[in-house]
């Protein structure tokens, strides 16, 4: 839970709530942040999510160190629920009601001439506009809620409809579009545990007690025009109502020791925390599990640019699987749920990053992350549309993965419980291309290629049908078409390579400005990552000439030039040659036209 202390204290002693910043950028920034805009066009970037570490960060400082405001604490509490969940909002509550006792006379909005309504105006939001994101707090360790809980009952179980044909269609019809079956969620449930449960459930009664004290206080500050917590109250109880039974579905496959004796010192196996409540030591290896799912992801949200919650939970699972220190034990290769993957995709068509990492690194956290290569396929695509701020991430993962598939190499052969393998032919693509595996032989070349082009085939179309467009008179459309590929290319090589294509393209229509920042990034990436050590060096040449056509069109550093073209020449000795020649050429051209004038 987060820590509100640090925000209780006074701003300065002159001025202990600091400045109001109803009227500055950073209050709009926030804002803006955890604003969403689904129909906002294509020429603004297209649909855009809340973005609530964002919304975190910037309203943490301004409460940190510019204004007690309550809104700014409002605000925060919500980007806390979505972050932190169930402990998020009881820290928040907590927040806001500590503000009110400890900066009442100078807290903002201030109080307008003996007129309250302008203060009591953030805890009406607080109070009212939470249910969205209470609704998203995950009711199991893979991060299904209680929409999808409601959803599940909805479609009901397949023994529930069973001997009535209507039934059973009606419940196919339900699940071909999409929805979840009850089993899937039930399953979840299992797998989340007793300990996931007891956490949520203390959460929940912790958030209730905020609610009542806050409530309290309102009350005694506001009086008649103070908020009504009733639906947030409500809101919280009804979680409650489904975690209770969640739990004891739990307990009946796990029931807690019986305990005969009164425990005394020498005999307590886990000691509980300050408040009676959840042991802190685990008292299961599923509780552990549980536990070290709950840290990395606190630690993800906290730092998402650190490897370590995403080596973490790769550890436990990954560490399960090399166990028997032979091959893999296939009941340990668990199968996701058709919601999970039906989710994971969905996220991934509609190019929303950040919320697919982190459901996938809550599916990672899970037995079904043990064996099932596509989750990391879909890990890696987040965090290449996620920018260069993950790279580090990046590298980590990929190293775990590829000591992961070096020490069990059959595992993307293996089939996952359910009998759908644990790799599937868009996988075993990635993993080819990204170097994750050893070249194809010719067997498996033609079993790839069977069912669809590889990426890196697919790519070339790309760039030929786009080299086309641009010899058409329409280089625009190239570059377009090329930009396009990039966004959809399943990997950081394949997007990158598309990229560097679209300069090539630039650079033949005069536009070595927007080319540039591309090919920059390109040799960034390239002594970032060794490109050198391990791409085919014709590969890595051509971005480097394109870079030398590029400095040259714009006057660009000559000794940079100078060790571009020399490298291209240790790396492809012809491309050297070709480009040499093309800039011999381009200089009799302007010789034949008059020269360059003389100064």
């Amino acid at each position: 839970m987060p820590d509100i202390e640090e925000f209780l204290q006074p701003i300065s002693e002159a001025s202990p709530s600091g400045e109001d910043v109803r009227y500055e950028i950073v209050y709009d920034e926030i804002r803006e942040a955890r604003d969403a805009d689904p129909l906002r066009g294509p020429e603004r970037g297209g649909p855009k999510e809340p973005d609530y570490r964002d919304a975190r960060k910037l309203a943490e400082d301004v409460l940190r160190t510019q204004s007690k405001h309550l809104q700014i604490a409002a605000w925060l509490a919500e980007a806390w629920v979505n972050l932190e969940g169930v402990s998020g909002l009881t820290a928040g509550l907590d927040l806001e009601r500590r503000l009110l006792e400890d900066f009442w006379e100078t807290v903002y909005p201030e109080i307008d001439e003996g007129d309250l309504e302008f203060r009591v105006a953030p805890l009406e939001w607080l109070a009212g506009y939470l249910g969205p994101s209470l609704r998203s707090v995950p009711l199991t360790l893979s991060g299904f809620d209680s929409m999808d809980f409601q959803v599940s009952r909805d479609v009901g179980t397949e023994e529930a409809c069973e001997g009535d044909k209507e039934k059973l269609k009606e419940r196919q019809a339900k699940i071909d579009e999409g929805k979840m079956p009850a089993e899937d969620f039930d399953e979840a449930v299992v797998e989340s545990g007793k300990g996931f449960y007891k956490k949520l459930i203390a959460d929940l009664a912790a958030a209730t007690q905020s609610i009542e004290a806050l409530e309290a206080l309102t009350d005694e500050k506001f009086g008649q025009i103070g908020p009504s917590f009733r639906t947030l109250r409500d809101q919280v109880e009804g979680l409650r109502r489904i975690a209770d039974p969640l739990l004891q579905k739990c307990l009946e496959l796990d029931p807690d020791p019986i305990e005969v004796d009164p425990v005394g010192e020498e005999d307590a196996a886990a000691p509980v925390g300050d408040d009676g409540g959840v042991p802190i030591e685990p008292v299961s290896r599923k509780d552990a599990g549980v536990r070290i799912a709950a840290a990395a992801k606190f630690l993800r949200q906290d730092d998402p640019h650190n490897p370590a919650s995403y080596l973490m939970i790769r550890g436990l699972r990954w560490g399960e699987l090399r166990k028997g220190g032979g091959g893999v034990e296939p009941r340990l290769l668990a199968a996701p749920p058709t919601a999970t993957r039906t989710r994971l995709k969905g996220l991934l068509l509609d190019a929303k990053w950040a919320e697919l990492l982190e459901t996938a690194e809550g599916v990672m956290a899970t037995p079904f992350g043990r064996g099932w290569l596509d989750l990391q396929r879909y890990v890696f695509t987040a965090l290449g549309g996620l920018g260069s701020d993950y790279d580090a991430v990046e590298k980590s993962l990929k190293g775990t993965l590829r000591s992961l598939l070096v020490d069990l190499p059959e595992l993307p052969d293996l089939t996952l419980m359910d009998d759908t393998p644990t790799a599937n032919r868009e996988t075993q693509m990635w993993l080819r291309e990204e170097g994750l595996l050893g070249p194809l032989t010719e067997e498996e070349q033609a079993r790839l290629e069977a069912g669809a082009p590889t990426v890196a085939a697919s790519g070339r179309d790309v760039a030929e049908r786009a080299r086309e467009r641009a010899r058409s008179g329409q280089p625009e459309k190239g570059i377009e078409m090329l930009m396009h590929a990039a966004e959809q290319a399943r990997g950081n090589r394949d997007r990158l390579m598309r990229r560097v294509e679209a300069a090539g393209i630039m650079l033949d229509h005069g536009l070595a400005p927007v080319a540039h920042p591309i090919l920059e990034e390109f040799l960034q990436r390239l002594e970032a990552h060794q490109l050198k050590e391990w791409e085919d060096p014709e590969t890595v040449a051509s971005p480097m000439a394109l870079m030398y056509r590029c400095l040259d069109q714009m006057g660009g550093d000559e000794v940079l030039k100078e060790q571009l073209y020399l490298e291209v020449c240790r790396l492809d000795p012809m491309q050297a040659i070709h480009f040499a020649s093309q800039e011999a050429e381009d200089d009799a051209e302007e010789v034949a036209d008059g020269g360059p004038e003389e100064s």
